[in-house]
């Protein structure tokens, strides 16, 4: 009773505990990805006021970096939502839409900054064209950017409260799941020691009450002589030997008591 107590409480448990985890799994996996991309477009949002008119090479060199980097989580994003496309706690039409929001953004800097560095190493920009070009990394500058960006950022902030909330209803599930199996097993064993004791009661009295019944025997025969009187025979454990040899006495008995009488009988004649 208790190893199948056991055995049942720690299957059930597993069940839950690793549904737990792989939602759990997945809430942080969100939210981490969710909080890279934003920091990779803060990244590209600094640029623009770093003295980019000073080195505006170096600065939109650094910038392309950024931006390659930037197309990498991309990757890691969109692989997030095909590794979770069929998870039903998965928000997924949201990430897939923040995915092509923050392409719409990477992609803008990108072309952009590949004008700039063409138009720059190719040494047909000027001065003045070269800052007016520059301001449009700017949001302010570029109003679809500007949109694209707010958007994003609001998306992606409902989606990390979403990750969080669901990281807590996670450890809340893993936390039932550890206790339903601890609760399993503590029954199983409490049941288990119950029911040792109610067999080992029955037991005992049932030995007792046949035990019971042999002194009776042996008492009626002591009180009686009657040697006919037999003890039931009715298990082959020790009470039941028990029982067989007090017959095998009570017949001996008689046995004896009328080789006596033959004797005695003999004796008078």
């Amino acid at each position: 009773m208790a190893i199948l107590g056991t055995t049942t409480g720690l299957g059930i448990g597993q069940h839950y505990q690793k549904a737990a985890l792989a939602e759990l799994t997945r809430a942080q996996k969100q939210e981490n990805l969710l909080k890279n991309l934003q920091i990779a477009i803060l990244d590209l949002r600094s640029y623009p006021y770093l003295g980019a008119l000073a080195v505006p090479m170096e600065d939109l060199q650094l910038v392309q970096d950024k931006i390659d980097q930037a197309q990498q989580l991309q990757s890691k994003a969109q692989g997030f939502v095909r590794e979770f496309d069929t998870c039903s706690h998965t928000n997924t039409n949201q990430l897939l839409d923040l995915v092509k929001t923050y392409t719409i953004i990477i992609d803008s800097y990108k072309t952009l900054i590949q004008s700039l560095l063409s138009e720059i190493e190719s040494g047909n920009l000027p001065l003045g064209a070269l800052k007016l070009a520059q301001k449009q990394l700017l949001e302010q500058n570029n109003p679809e950017l500007t949109t694209a960006l707010e958007g994003f950022f609001e998306k992606s902030d409902q989606l990390i409260r979403a990750a969080q909330v669901k990281q807590t209803q996670a450890l809340s599930a893993l936390k039932r799941a550890e206790q339903c199996c601890n609760g399993i097993i503590y029954s199983s064993m409490i049941a288990s020691v119950a029911i040792a004791i109610l067999l080992a009661i029955h037991t005992s009295n049932a030995i007792a009450q046949r035990i019971k019944s042999l002194t009776e025997i042996t008492e009626q025969v002591k009180q009686e002589s009657n040697f006919t009187l037999q003890a039931p025979v009715t298990t082959r454990d020790e009470v039941g030997v028990l029982a067989t040899s007090l017959n095998q006495l009570i017949h001996g008995m008689a046995d004896y008591t009328q080789e006596l009488q033959q004797t005695e009988i003999q004796l008078i004649q």
